[in-house]
């Protein structure tokens, strides 16, 4: 696994409509999702 000095700095954290930051986001490329994507 790479070690995080690989990667290049973060740009600005997603904010959701709540203030809450969000740290994941899953997208699912399907119409339905059964969650066995996980």
């Amino acid at each position: 696994m790479p070690d995080a000095a690989a990667f290049p700095p973060a740009g600005p954290a997603l904010i959701d409509p709540f203030g809450r930051r969000v740290t994941y986001l899953r997208l699912s490329v399907t119409d339905r999702c059964d969650f066995r994507c996980v």
